[in-house]
């Protein structure tokens, strides 16, 4: 299809082109983790059909050195995409688009993340594990898709954000069985602990209990899927219908670091907890 992102994809969604293989990063201004594993998901979707996806940089050179200070240059060539972005080592706080799937194990990336968290603030080394953890394991059993991809970063404020996405199925169809009417109503259906696509007991639990923990920290979380766009954080919840529509299902956690919130640190390693997928 390609693909075509602007401004913010949180805010506006990925734009999807038909009979196109160009990754269009040209007006797209705001560089998060979202758009790095929105991007990575068309990428191997076109390889997948043996097509050579073809990049354009942001036009703003800002944003380009964004997107090599995240480790987007040394994805694509991972991938023989051709590109035009310089080469130097990736900052510190940064964690570059990784790949999850049966070859890589959801639970031994999360171990490599709580690693690189432990190192900057306790309770994020545990956001990451378990919401990694979750959300993988989630993407996997749903999306029809071998692997996902995952990003994060600590921002200029000191704040986590991180992005899990597949190219798969969509919420809507993988819940299919429970009947929902439209995009919206899949999201709601995927967010309400103990509902699952397969009825059985003791799943259904891994997106709620993945929101609420991000919640209970005093952070935002959002999901989208299809033309569907959910988000709730200490302002309230927003539901609403997107003019764009994304392939699969992005989620997105934002939390706050290095400041009290009024909880205890996670051990994360030993968490235990609703840990059941959708």
């Amino acid at each position: 299809m390609g693909l075509r992102l602007a401004g913010s994809v949180v805010h506006s969604g990925p734009l999807y082109q038909n009979r196109s293989d160009i990754i269009d990063f040209r007006n797209l201004e705001l560089i998060r983790p979202a758009s790095l594993t929105t991007a990575a998901i068309e990428i191997d979707r076109l390889l997948s059909e043996g097509r050579q996806p073809r990049f354009i940089a942001p036009s703003s050179h800002a944003s380009a050195l964004a997107l090599v200070d995240r480790g987007f240059a040394s994805f694509l060539d991972s991938r023989s995409v051709l590109h035009s972005l310089p080469m130097w080592a990736m900052k510190p706080d940064t964690l570059d688009v990784t790949s999850f799937g049966v070859e890589n194990n959801v639970e031994n990336l999360a171990l490599r993340l709580h690693e690189w968290g432990a190192e900057r603030d306790a309770d994020l080394a545990a956001a990451l594990y378990i919401c990694l953890c979750e959300a993988g394991d989630n993407i996997l059993f749903h999306s029809g898709r071998a692997s996902g991809y995952f990003a994060a970063e600590l921002d200029e404020t000191d704040t986590l954000r991180f992005a899990i996405a597949d190219g798969g199925v969509g919420m809507r169809t993988s819940l299919a069985s429970l009947g929902p009417t439209d995009d919206l109503e899949a999201l709601d259906l995927a967010m309400t602990s103990g509902v699952s696509a397969t009825q059985e007991i003791g799943r259904g639990f891994g997106l709620a209990s993945m929101s609420r923990y991000v919640l209970e920290r005093g952070g935002t979380f959002a999901i989208m899927s299809g033309s569907a766009f959910r988000i709730e954080g200490p302002a309230g919840l927003v539901r609403r219908s997107l003019s764009n529509s994304a392939a699969g299902v992005l989620i997105q956690g934002i939390l706050p670091t290095g400041r009290e919130i009024g909880i205890e640190p996670v051990d994360a390693t030993n968490s235990g907890g609703d840990s059941n997928e959708k």
